[in-house]
């Protein structure tokens, strides 16, 4: 089994330890980001994988998430898993439930639409204690801020709690300019970065801050 994973992800050795691949995930939201999150850390190797959502695929998913026009009304989390096997023969974990306070270990990824929801995560893994790290990305059109929490130190915590607040107090966005696949595909690369600096005990960047339609890019 080794020499099979050797050979399979031999070219990124270097970046990412095999024996990483096990560290468990779990990724709410299998929507724009987490639909592609779940896709590329399974290319990373990543094979701990446990996924939520209960919305199904409509067709102004097509433009902006990891979906096959076959999919057209199925339940994002297992059409995802399918994508997902299909690709990388890796068996994805999935839940065609709302999240609602289920276990969270490991590494979360917090890839939900609202700052409530944000919030219940965040407060279900301090309550829980089994989580690590929190990645969360929030797009909007061309933009997006991604904030990345070491459950284990304070500041940290600290630091991402500023950042909670009401979605009656999000700016508006126009119906058709919500968001573009390239915007996803470069929080959705980053996200997978910020994973693998955690794992091999690299820096990692509380927040990040992008304008990609502008080539914009700021970090803490």
């Amino acid at each position: 089994m080794a020499e099979k994973l050797d050979n399979l992800y031999l070219r990124q050795l270097d970046f990412i330890d095999k024996d990483k691949f096990d560290t468990p995930i779990c990724i709410v939201g299998a929507g724009a980001t987490g639909s592609f999150v779940a896709l590329f850390l399974a290319k990373m190797g990543m094979n701990n994988i446990r996924l939520w959502d209960f919305d199904s695929v409509e067709e102004h998913n097509f433009p902006n998430q990891m979906f096959r026009m076959e999919d057209l009304n199925g339940l994002k989390s297992q059409k995802t898993a399918d994508i997902v096997r299909s690709f990388t023969g890796t068996r994805i974990k999935y839940s065609v439930n709302e999240y609602k306070r289920q276990p969270l270990e490991g590494i979360v990824i917090s890839a939900v639409d609202s700052m409530k929801m944000r919030k219940q995560i965040y407060e279900n893994c301090i309550k829980q204690g089994k989580t690590k790290l929190i990645v969360d990305p929030r797009t909007a059109g061309e933009t997006f801020r991604l904030y990345t929490v070491n459950m284990e130190i304070e500041s940290e915590r600290k630091f991402y709690e500023k950042y909670f607040y009401s979605d009656k107090n999000t700016t508006p966005i126009p119906c058709t300019a919500q968001a573009i696949i390239y915007n996803v595909g470069i929080v959705s690369g980053f996200v997978c970065n910020q994973v693998k600096r955690y794992l091999m005990n690299e820096d990692i960047k509380k927040e990040v801050i992008a304008d990609t339609g502008n080539c914009f890019y700021l970090t803490k």
